[in-house]
């Protein structure tokens, strides 16, 4: 669990806290940073810079730089996994995203800086494992809206 979590209602959470939390490594990375906010709806806000060099651009597309929707959706994955390793540090394994619903609305061009929201939904036990349903928004550096929808996910055995 991030350090201050429990006395506070913010906890700002480095890449070096994400790395322990994530299986992740490399390029796999998705999310620069993250706040995970205690509120009657839990969730966490993850963010990623889009730099002009970053390698989910490379030929995508070569003359009209688009960052990829799949890119956006494994980042709204790992902040939904770490929002369930700090809510539920009892679950074993790493939380894994079973159906993903996501309409995209916006592109996001090199020079970007993508907000990650993910919170909890709704949550319940299935067959000894616990299962989870996130309501996901990302917007840009100008607040505006470029996906919504919500991702479903399960971990190990409780």
């Amino acid at each position: 669990m991030p350090k201050g979590v429990a006395n506070s209602m913010e906890s700002h959470i480095d890449q070096k806290e994400i790395l322990r939390l994530l299986p992740h490594r490399g390029r796999a990375i998705k999310i620069d940073r993250a706040i995970f906010k205690i509120m009657e709806s839990s969730g966490i806000s993850a963010f990623k810079k889009i730099g002009t060099e970053n390698h989910d651009l490379e030929g995508h597309f070569p003359d009209n730089p688009i960052y990829p929707g799949v890119a956006m959706i494994e980042g709204a994955n790992q902040a939904a996994a770490i929002l369930i390793k700090i809510l539920h540090p009892d679950i074993a394994g790493f939380p894994i995203s079973k159906k993903v619903d996501i309409d995209f609305i916006r592109k996001v061009r090199p020079d970007s800086e993508l907000e990650i929201k993910v919170s909890l939904a709704s949550s319940c036990v299935l067959r000894g494992s616990k299962m989870f349903r996130f309501f996901v928004t990302i917007t840009n550096e100008k607040n505006k809206l470029v996906a919504t929808g919500f991702i479903e996910g399960v971990a190990g055995k409780i």
